[in-house]
């Protein structure tokens, strides 16, 4: 039987998703990393895909939210819809 850590099973849906979607990405703001942050100043302009330990989205993002990560914390403001998978989701 094979076990995997939930971070194996994060970024293994994450670069699912992004193969899925790459057409739709192009388009988009995409970020990766450790800890991503999106400051309270920083407007986006466009839909975010976002893949990484720590998201924290403190400023505004005019489209989608599309989230994978362990610690996701949402402050700032979304217009569009939020789609997030994590272990904790703020």
């Amino acid at each position: 039987r094979m076990v995997h850590s939930p971070r194996t099973l994060v970024l293994l849906a994450a670069a699912t998703f992004l193969a899925i979607l790459s057409p739709v990405t192009q388009a988009a703001d995409v970020r990766s990393g450790e800890s991503i942050v999106i400051a309270a100043k920083e407007t986006i302009a466009d839909d975010l895909y976002v893949f990484g330990k720590s998201i924290t989205i403190d400023g505004t993002v005019e489209g989608d939210v599309i989230a994978f990560g362990e610690q996701i914390t949402i402050n700032g403001t979304v217009q569009g819809d939020v789609m997030a998978g994590g272990q904790a989701i703020t």
